[in-house]
């Protein structure tokens, strides 16, 4: 190595040169090359394609948690009837649509995980989706103006809200078809059976929801007149 270093780091013929004109080394050849592989500064260097190192495979136990959530709520809203288990026999006629639906986490301590039901997808890009085949009308909603001019105009604001409120409003029977979704049988088990399900109510996802819950709304005001009711009327639901 010395010998190497002493004469600018040579090349092997260079070395062996050198060594032989003071020393007789057997093998003297090899054993240069085997010191030049060690050398630092005559070391080649081969340039490798950057490649991002393979990641950590995800735990899986995340997966089958948000599966557990996701069939919780799909359980409690079967208890609750607002969706019920279909089963095929052979008086189908009505028209079936499958929605694919996804769970959404969210930043909530009450409901840190909900189901998007998709409404709008499309089974291919020249076929219509579940929203494209409804139709699309004004939600009877509010005036923006006249709903921050009510909020101004007395000391105290009261809000309300109705919980569920599209699942409160009854779905015809010759419509339901339209809403399936497939759900595991077993939650843990990926590979288990799926069920169909249906909604027996008006779902949060499609273009009609919003006016056929006002419209229903509206309509209870006409039935059940009275004084409030008549005042509540003058006031579009907001």
């Amino acid at each position: 190595m010395d010998a190497h270093i002493n004469h600018l780091h040579e090349g092997v013929n260079s070395t062996v040169t050198h060594l032989r004109q003071v020393y007789w080394i057997p093998r003297i050849r090899q054993r240069v090359k085997v010191i030049l592989r060690k050398c630092v500064n005559c070391r080649k260097v081969t340039g490798h394609a950057y490649q991002q190192p393979d990641p950590p495979p995800l735990p899986k136990e995340r997966r089958r948690l948000c599966w557990s959530y996701v069939g919780d709520i799909i359980k409690d809203q079967k208890r609750r009837g607002f969706i019920e288990r279909r089963t095929e026999n052979g008086n189908q006629s009505n028209r079936i649509h499958y929605i694919p639906h996804h769970a959404v986490k969210k930043d909530s301590s009450t409901t840190p995980i909900r189901i998007v039901y998709d409404c709008s997808c499309h089974e291919s890009p020249h076929k219509a989706s579940l929203n494209d085949c409804l139709m699309s009308v004004p939600p009877m909603l509010n005036d923006l103006t006249g709903i921050l001019a009510r909020f101004r105009l007395h000391k105290h604001a009261v809000t309300t809200d109705i919980e569920k409120a599209f699942l409160n409003v009854e779905l015809d029977k010759e419509d339901r078809d339209v809403t399936r979704f497939f759900w595991l049988s077993d939650p843990s088990d990926p590979d288990s059976p799926l069920i169909t399900y249906r909604f027996r109510v008006v779902l949060f996802g499609t273009t009609c929801s919003p006016y056929i819950l006002n419209a229903t709304l509206m309509k209870h005001f006409k039935l059940n007149s009275c004084k409030n009711s008549r005042d509540t009327e003058k006031r579009p639901v907001c």
